[in-house]
């Protein structure tokens, strides 16, 4: 545990540290980012027999014929296999080399790259980058997506989404975005949408979750069997509760934007797009696992909501931040503390 904290804790100083012009040179430059980087892809590419997904990638790796994933991910089994190496411990360090480093140029064009990196560290990247990697390779394409919804380019939006869901399906849920995370909205209309969300998933959760059942069988013997399954996997998952952390700990993201940010009104693209995805989440926040792999995406974007956000440096502002920093510190704590994160474990060890 020891080795994750002296991490968190080393790029929790730097990024708060970015924040003092004084010490802008130290640790707020290129260099630090780069390092970052070369550290994150070497701890996902060299790790052995960490999180379950581990294990089910390594099943997928060995199969003889594609088991139902998305194309663009068997792609690189097969350019693994073929080109590098038939070694599944290759084809983990290929995915650290095309996941974070696409991240990483992106959070590099942001106001405050090491607050993106920090923030990626504690809210995501055991997630993505150690677990759900395919969903995690999609993320990165949609990231850089979102410059096109700002420059109003139809065209390359569209691409990034296409490749994105060639890696995760549950990208193409994105595909709205250019269309309706634009505008600007309100306080007034932030509350009163996540009321409106709240009251809906109360009373029509459970017919919408029906309907799916019901809509994803009728697909079981077709060539989309087995994300059929998967989904009615999902579906048939009752584990959330009436109030989860997950909804917890966005509505505490969503108050600290708007504190920080001391608007009514707001036309960020990147708050929209959290925003849409919180909504997301609360639909479906009676079913712990859809409403979070639908969603995951969506929620990436708290990392350039701050990240590039010009905030001033008030004692206020400050004790707000302080107070982000803390709450990521506590989710990257429970997330090595209810894996198989601790102790980190590598083949080069073996």
């Amino acid at each position: 545990m020891n080795f994750y904290l002296t991490i968190m804790f080393v790029f929790a100083f730097c990024a708060l540290c970015s924040y003092d012009r004084g010490y802008m040179k130290l640790c707020g430059n290129s260099i630090n980012l780069f390092l970052f980087g070369i550290l994150l892809i070497l701890l996902a590419g060299f790790r052995y027999g960490i999180e379950t997904d581990y294990w089910s990638y390594a099943r997928i790796f060995k199969s003889s014929k594609n088991p139902g994933i998305e194309p663009f991910f068997y792609w690189i089994i097969n350019f693994t296999k073929y080109f590098l190496a038939d070694n599944y411990n290759v084809f983990v360090f290929v995915l650290a080399i095309i996941s974070i480093p696409v991240k990483l140029l992106f959070f590099s064009k942001l106001k405050h790259p090491l607050t993106a990196v920090f923030i990626y560290l504690c809210f995501f990247y055991i997630m993505c980058e150690w677990n759900t990697v395919r969903q995690g390779i999609s993320v990165s394409f949609l990231l850089w997506s979102s410059k096109y919804v700002k420059e109003r380019k139809l065209l390359p939006f569209f691409i990034l989404v296409v490749l994105a869901t060639g890696f995760h399906i549950s990208s193409i849920m994105f595909l709205p975005v250019y269309f309706l995370c634009t505008g600007s909205i309100s306080v007034r209309k932030v509350a009163v949408y996540s009321i409106c969300f709240l009251v809906l998933k109360y009373f029509l959760f459970g017919f919408i979750r029906i309907q799916l059942i019901s809509f994803s069988a009728s697909f079981l013997d077709s060539t989309l069997s087995e994300f059929t399954q998967r989904l009615l996997v999902y579906l048939n998952d009752d584990s959330a509760g009436i109030i989860t952390i997950g909804f917890l700990r966005r509505i505490m993201i969503l108050l600290a934007f708007i504190i920080l940010n001391n608007k009514r009104i707001f036309t960020n693209v990147y708050f929209n797009i959290y925003f849409t995805g919180f909504l997301i989440y609360v639909l479906f926040m009676g079913n712990t696992v859809l409403s979070s792999r639908i969603s995951l995406a969506f929620e990436f974007f708290m990392i350039p909501l701050f990240a590039d956000m010009n905030i001033k440096v008030t004692r206020k502002n400050m004790y707000i931040l302080l107070c982000l920093f803390a709450l990521s510190c506590m989710i990257f704590i429970y997330t090595l503390m209810s894996g198989n994160a601790v102790p980190y474990r590598t083949y080069l060890m073996l």
